[in-house]
This record gives structure tokens, C-alpha cells and sequence, in this order.
């Protein structure tokens, strides 16, 4: 087995007794048998990748400690000429492996929307609720979805009331 996958899952277990010990959440509660997924996660030092010339977004991952590469069947592709930067690699109750890819992408700032004839801004003022799914400012709204009984439920149970 890899280093880089002991030390990240070291890494993990430090970070949630940090936020434990700050009393921002629970105490780590133990992997159980019967129900956990078998993971690994690899960091940038612990996998190859070589994007496939002929299919952008899509290469051969190589992990550490292995000779040959998987064998993926792509189920999306990565963007194009983005460098992974998290591999995590799962094994259900099944035996099926699956491959997560974090990716770090630059985002660009979308540019102000101005008012029809001034100069200031345009804002929209949101509100999501229980009765109706979401309020814009201007008064139009949505209705929560009637035909899922699930969501009256969930909604009576955190306190709030069933929408009519």
C-alpha cells in the first residue's frame, strides 16, 4: 500500500478530531463492516496522469506502487488540459470500484448586470421557504413539489408545516 493513502487518511482522521475537540461537530465515529465503503484517497503524489491525446479529459491513472494503469470506463470526462488534484478510489459491498476525480478549475467573474437607464447594479432578493419553494422580491414564487409526499414529511418533521 501507498504512503501517500496512510497519510491522507491520517490527515482525514486529525482534521475530525480538530473539529471535535473545537466543538464544531461530533465525536469521528468508527468505520462499521458491514455498511462502509472500502476507500482510498491518493493526493497529486500518488497517481499518473496522462491525458489520452485522441479523447481530451479522459487518461490512464496510474497509482502508486502499481505497474500497469486502470482500467477506466469513463462515465464523464474531466475538463480538458486540468490536472487532477484528489483521486479517491471506493469499493462497494459488491465489488465494484469507482473512480472520484477532484478537478480545480479557475472560475471568471460574471460581469455586473445594470438597471435599464441608471448606472447601479440589479440585485434579486431570494427567499426559500416551506409553502412555497422559492420568492423573488418581485413576488413571483414556486410551489414545492405536491406530487412527492416525502416532502411534507421531511418538512412536518423539522418543525415547519405541511404546504397546502
Amino acid at each position: 500500500m501507498s504512503s501517500t493513502v496512510l497519510q491522507q487518511s491520517l490527515r482525514q482522521l486529525d482534521q475530525a478530531y480538530t473539529r471535535f475537540f473545537k466543538r464544531t461537530s461530533k465525536h469521528p465515529k468508527r468505520k462499521k463492516k458491514r455498511t462502509s465503503k472500502d476507500a482510498a484517497t491518493y493526493v497529486r503524489t500518488g497517481f499518473r496522469w496522462v491525458e489520452h491525446p485522441e479523447r481530451p479529459g479522459t487518461a490512464p491513472v496510474t497509482l502508486a506502487k502499481q505497474a500497469k494503469p486502470l482500467d477506466v470506463r469513463w462515465s464523464r470526462t474531466v475538463p480538458a488540459g486540468l490536472l487532477p488534484v484528489r483521486l479517491s478510489v471506493t469499493r462497494d459491498r459488491a465489488g465494484r470500484y469507482f473512480l472520484a476525480v477532484l478537478v480545480e478549475e479557475r472560475t471568471t467573474v460574471l460581469p455586473a448586470v445594470f438597471a435599464p437607464g441608471s448606472g447601479e447594479p440589479t440585485a434579486v432578493g431570494l427567499d426559500l421557504g416551506l409553502a412555497s419553494l422559492a420568492t423573488l422580491d418581485d413576488g413571483t414564487w414556486w410551489r414545492t413539489c405536491p406530487s412527492r409526499p416525502c416532502c411534507g414529511r421531511r418538512a412536518a418533521k423539522a418543525g415547519g408545516e405541511r404546504p397546502s
